[in-house]
């Protein structure tokens, strides 16, 4: 078998991999769930005085003392596989609208992204904006934040190992 043989037998093999990859996701993928884990036990009494952590799907936590509510990246949107190889990737606000309600948060003191990849970054502005929640985080997640249209006044950079305090919560990023 010739060279140009082999190679085009090669980018036979691999485009009819690229389509059988192409067609299990457009079958079969879901998206994973925004759903909070902690409505799966159906027990939702906290005891006065307790920190409770809810993990509400993918990479976002929401923090709670009873008094003060923040939350860590705040992501709903769940663009599919498609989409991020494909398509434009962007805030899903329907997406964010259902996360916030499905988690009962209506009001935040702050948005905190981990760091400023999509899967993290990306949906915490609106957050922030629609619960009045400062974002909090790199110049990059700031970045972020303007240019989505969040005001100044709701973006807060924060230093490397200068702890800050959120209501009883003292925070250290690092």
């Amino acid at each position: 078998m010739t060279l140009k043989k082999t190679l085009l037998l090669l980018l036979m093999v691999l485009c009819l991999a690229l389509a059988a990859v192409l067609a299990w996701l457009l079958l079969f993928y879901k998206s994973p769930p925004v759903d909070p884990a902690w409505a799966l036990s159906g027990n939702t009494d906290v005891p006065a005085g307790a920190v409770t952590v809810r993990f509400t799907g993918t990479s976002t936590l929401l923090f709670s003392d009873g008094e003060t509510r923040w939350m860590v990246d705040g992501w709903f949107s769940r663009p599919g596989p498609l989409s991020l190889l494909f398509g434009k990737v962007a805030p899903d606000l329907e997406a964010i609208e259902r996360g916030l309600a499905a988690n009962q948060v209506s009001k935040l003191a702050a948005v905190f992204p981990m760091h400023s990849h999509y899967d993290h970054a990306m949906d915490a502005p609106e957050v922030a904006r629609r619960t009045g929640a400062v974002l909090m985080g790199s110049e990059s997640t700031a970045n972020i934040g303007r240019g989505w249209g969040l005001p100044e006044s709701q973006i807060q950079v924060v230093a490397d190992r200068a702890p800050f305090q959120l209501g009883q919560f003292v925070i250290t990023p690092i």
